[in-house]
């Protein structure tokens, strides 16, 4: 597979941060894209993570990730697959919300997520799971037509049951892109000083 991943960040302020994500279709073959992420609580949006070999970059992602290790009370986690043509493009805008947080998936060591300081990242990348559109594939996807959600623990061939769609996805990643938290931080914590009337506006000229 041939597919290239391009990011730019829409927005980024006090309460939102918004990336336009266009995942296009290089190679001479059709494909599968792991789009609109639904989270274990049932919420919409992407998977937020921190990098694990650079604690400075953000991953914002829609992609399968691995089953937790431990038992959850409640796991709705799932994407859509979408099919793109050679020489196609796909378009998501993915919100993400402020403070920062992290989701499940992906799933850590322990449960629960955790805030992530503001000021400690850098960069950010979009990540994009993406299946080969193999007949066996196509077929499970129509005939999941009315629900078309994933969690990527689903089998497409009835040869290799414990072949699962997670097991054939390729993760595809944008470049870095430079993102600035720590002045929307440092923004808000004096709009909200202001508000409060502990600082005191700017006196005319």
């Amino acid at each position: 597979m041939k597919v290239s991943v391009s990011a730019h960040i829409e927005r980024c302020d006090r309460d939102l941060l918004t990336v336009t994500v266009v995942v296009k279709n290089d190679g001479s073959s059709p494909v599968y894209i792991a789009t609109r992420p639904k989270r274990s609580d049932g919420s919409s949006g992407p998977y937020v993570s921190v990098d694990t070999k650079d604690s400075s970059r953000l991953v914002v992602a829609m992609r399968f990730y691995p089953l937790p290790t431990f038992e959850v009370f409640k796991y709705e986690a799932g994407l859509h697959l979408d099919l793109v043509t050679p020489g196609n493009s796909y378009t998501e805008k993915l919100n993400v919300p402020m403070p920062l947080r992290t989701t499940e998936p992906p799933f850590s060591d322990q449960p629960g997520t955790r805030l992530i300081p503001p000021d400690s990242i850098r960069s950010l990348q979009v990540q994009v799971g993406v299946l080969p559109a193999s007949e066996a594939l196509s077929d499970l996807v129509r005939r999941k037509v009315s629900r078309n959600l994933f969690t990527g623990m689903e089998v497409s061939d009835s040869l290799h049951k414990d072949h699962s769609i997670y097991m054939d996805q390729e993760v595809f990643a944008s470049a870095p892109v430079t993102v600035d938290l720590k002045s929307q931080v440092a923004q808000r914590v004096s709009t909200l000083l202001r508000e409060s009337g502990h600082v005191n506006p700017p006196k005319p000229q």
